[in-house]
């Protein structure tokens, strides 16, 4: 490569760099300016959940891998003091979730975290990671049951005369 070319590379790589640190500090704020926008994100995680209406009126429902998935696309949008989001990441996916999600949990031995044991970003994450795994094992023994549930309406009855056989 000549010279420009590496030049012109790297100040690329300055540009972008610079860009993105303003950008987010910008969106997201610092200790000395708020940031609306994050307040907006987080109202946007506030508002998500596993049961939801699409603009037709039909109602779907989100596996937790896919509630999840948009969890970790609006997390970057938040600053790194977690003191600031204003809810808690991992307690607010589990209070998106399906009741009965929920309840299998539950019974799986999966006990909600606790605030006061999430002080950073990174804890809440690894919260939100906790959570996102019981409750995929949670919606695996429900699909699991569900399978077998329909097996057994599917196999064929007796007829009624072979049960009066002797």
């Amino acid at each position: 490569e000549d010279l420009t070319t590496q030049l012109t590379s790297y100040f690329t790589t300055i540009h972008c760099t610079a860009f993105i640190h303003f950008y987010r500090k910008d969106y997201v704020g610092d200790a000395a300016s708020g940031g609306d926008a994050a307040e907006e994100t987080i109202d946007l995680i506030l508002d998500m959940k596993c049961e939801c209406r699409l603009p037709g009126g039909k109602k779907t429902v989100l596996s937790p891998d896919e509630l999840y998935s948009r969890y970790l696309d609006i997390l970057p949008l938040l600053g790194e003091d977690s003191s600031q989001w204003r809810a808690n990441i991992a307690l607010t996916f589990h209070s998106a979730l399906t009741d009965k999600v929920k309840d299998v949990m539950k019974e799986q031995g999966y006990k909600k975290p606790k605030k006061c044991d999430m002080k950073t970003a990174a804890d809440e994450i690894l919260q939100l990671q906790k959570a996102r795994a019981a409750a995929k094992k949670a919606t695996e023994r429900i699909n699991a049951e569900s399978k077998r549930m329909r097996q057994q309406l599917i196999l064929p009855m007796p007829p009624l005369l072979l049960l009066m056989l002797p």
